[in-house]
């Protein structure tokens, strides 16, 4: 009808003004290890290892589609390039793999490391961050 907004991956769907450039979504998350204070304080890399989480798309019409499991390797954490890019390629084959082709194409980068705050001036917190 004339009155919805024009979105989604309909062919017949097209922007209004196509003169304008097209520019993707970005979506940034952050794991972070709690530790045993809750604050990522003494936090350890254990907190993630063999652990598991699943991602939720919702359409603009408001479907939900949830991710099969994605597991956190016990090795993210050391320089190992392998470790790192199977752990990108399992994301992307979950998002990829939704229902209806809800996400046709994506591109995962992963980035899993240590950082200091204003928490804990002794050790670093435990940090996951995922660009998808």
């Amino acid at each position: 009808t004339g009155s919805r907004t024009r979105r989604g991956n309909d062919i017949f769907d097209t922007r209004l003004d196509t003169s304008d450039g097209l520019k993707y979504q970005v979506q940034n998350i952050t794991l972070v290890a709690a530790g045993p204070f809750g604050n990522g304080s003494m936090a350890t890399y254990g907190e993630f290892s063999n652990q598991s989480f699943a991602l939720t798309f919702v359409s603009t019409l408001n479907e939900s589609y949830t991710t099969i499991p994605i597991v956190i390797g016990d090795t993210l954490y050391t320089s190992d390039t392998g470790s790192t890019d199977a752990f990108e390629k399992q994301i992307k084959k979950a998002l990829e793999g939704l229902p209806n082709g809800v996400i046709d194409e994506v591109a995962v980068g992963v980035n899993f490391g240590s950082a200091y705050s204003d928490y804990d001036a002794y050790a670093a917190q435990w940090q996951l961050n995922i660009k998808v």
